[in-house]
């Protein structure tokens, strides 16, 4: 005959799974307050060609231009965020493919990501008004 102990899991309160998803949420809450991503800073190693193609970026999200950019890029049938595209038809200005493809891949990255942070700082107003170009389908 074989005894039978009640589970210490059993025991109210003592349940490892509810009480691993208290401590998971109290600390997702503390995290949250601080940076849960911090980049890292990463060197510019051709400053004089990252200054003059960043300028023209800067140039095309300018407000007063960027409403004409955005109908460019519709014109083209290309999704904004697709940064290739947009150098290939010289819609950032006919020297911009070649000043990206003379910088190192580290400084190419830098500037893909400022300009997709561009692109999201667009006015929501042009945003819906250009929302095929927006559209991630």
């Amino acid at each position: 005959m074989v005894e039978s102990q009640p589970s210490k899991l059993l025991v109210a309160g003592s349940n490892p799974v509810s009480r691993s998803k208290k401590q998971l949420k109290a600390a997702f809450r503390n995290e949250g307050r601080e940076s849960m991503f911090e980049q890292a800073a990463i060197a510019v190693r051709d400053k004089q060609g990252y200054a003059q193609l960043h300028a023209l970026i800067d140039a095309a999200f300018d407000a007063r231009d960027a409403d004409v950019f955005l109908n460019r890029v519709t014109r083209r049938k290309l999704r904004i965020r697709d940064y290739e595209g947009v150098l290939k038809y010289g819609l950032l200005g006919k020297e911009a493919a070649a000043l990206y493809q003379a910088l190192p891949v580290s400084d190419q990255g830098l500037t893909r990501e400022r300009y997709l942070r561009l692109v999201e700082a667009v006015p929501l107003d042009l945003r819906q008004r250009y929302f095929r170009v927006y559209a991630y389908y």
